[in-house]
């Protein structure tokens, strides 16, 4: 059995997302998440807090569902599988791989 590589990120959405359609007629949504980790300073005692923020995309009926509900500032968790995609640089002409996050599920958090 071959490695899965999968991902779980709890955060809040950057803003409400907007639903999209390919050339081929599959809708998606892309969007973003702001996920916080907050830890205790050893040497002063106060909590700390960094935030990252991941770009998303949900593809399918799922992502006309998740576009309806969904709104900026609200708690969610996603699952899903890593991707990669690439960027060509229109100056150098040189391709940079770029990572993604294709989500599979959304569960609202409270």
């Amino acid at each position: 059995m071959s490695p899965r590589k999968n991902f779980r990120f709890i955060g809040n959405l950057g803003a409400d997302p907007e639903l999209k359609t390919t050339s081929n007629g599959r809708s998606y949504c892309r969007f973003s998440i702001c996920v916080n980790t907050r830890w205790k300073n050893k040497n002063t005692g106060e909590t700390e807090t960094n935030s990252e923020w991941f770009s998303l995309v949900i593809w399918g009926k799922p992502s006309e569902t998740f576009q309806k509900i969904a709104k900026k500032g609200a708690l969610i968790a996603v699952d899903g599988i890593p991707t990669a995609g690439s960027v060509t640089d229109p100056e150098s002409g040189k391709t940079y791989q770029t990572p993604g996050f294709s989500v599979n599920t959304v569960s609202y958090t409270h």
